[in-house]
């Protein structure tokens, strides 16, 4: 699941990016020290480096879903809701580039839940659920079995982090970066198949008493 959220955070920046910054190269790795000696062009860092539960969202009563023609039901458990973090930072020559490059990713991430245009939402074969957003569009592509939805929270600060802690255990330099937490659904659990009652029997029967 986690591979499938890089995926499509990649190809979120690679795509807009493209189009106001020009070619971008985005990889998903610790950025160490010894990972940036390294750096040659533009370059957009993506580091995964917290994931916990959302116990604020978490639902309590199981749901249940009919299957089939009706005569099955199943208990399913709700799913578990993750909130991913990730610290994005911006590599190049010169720091205006930097700021300019990461800039650029934050205004990507700001506009990524935006309506599409009515021209890109056309083209997309989903006639009858077109998406509403790039960030709805890419969810399809990468985590179609996340029906929740995908949510993003950009720089904000009751999700802040101390960066002096994660900068230290890189070994590198403090550099300016995006706090960027992805909130998904996990459903680890199968359905338990019961048989759902329709109809139901009461039998009668006389008692008598005896003397003893």
């Amino acid at each position: 699941m986690i591979e499938k959220v890089d995926d499509l955070l990649e190809e979120m920046f690679k795509n807009e990016l493209r189009a106001t910054y020009g070619a971008v190269d985005v990889v998903i790795d610790p950025p160490t020290r010894q990972w940036t000696l390294g750096v040659n062009s533009p370059t957009l860092n993506l580091y995964l480096h917290d994931l916990r539960e959302n116990n604020k969202l978490r639902g309590q009563q199981p749901a249940w879903t009919l299957e089939g023609n009706g005569h099955d039901v199943a208990i399913r458990q709700r799913p578990l809701i993750f909130d991913l973090h990730y610290m994005v930072t911006a590599w190049a020559k010169q720091p205006r580039q930097e700021h300019q490059l990461l800039m650029e990713a934050l205004l990507v991430l700001l506009r990524c839940e935006n309506s599409l245009p009515a021209g890109n939402a056309s083209q997309v074969d989903w006639v009858t659920s077109p998406p509403a957003s790039r960030l709805e569009l890419l969810r399809r592509t990468h985590l179609p079995d996340a029906v929740d939805g995908l949510a993003l929270k950009v720089a904000q600060y009751d999700m802040h982090i101390n960066p002096r802690d994660i900068w230290s255990v890189l070994d590198n330099e403090m550099h300016p970066a995006i706090d960027l937490m992805v909130t998904l659904t996990v459903q680890p659990f199968e359905p338990l198949p019961r048989t759902l009652v329709q109809e139901v029997e009461t039998r009668y029967q006389r008692w008598v008493a005896t003397e003893k």
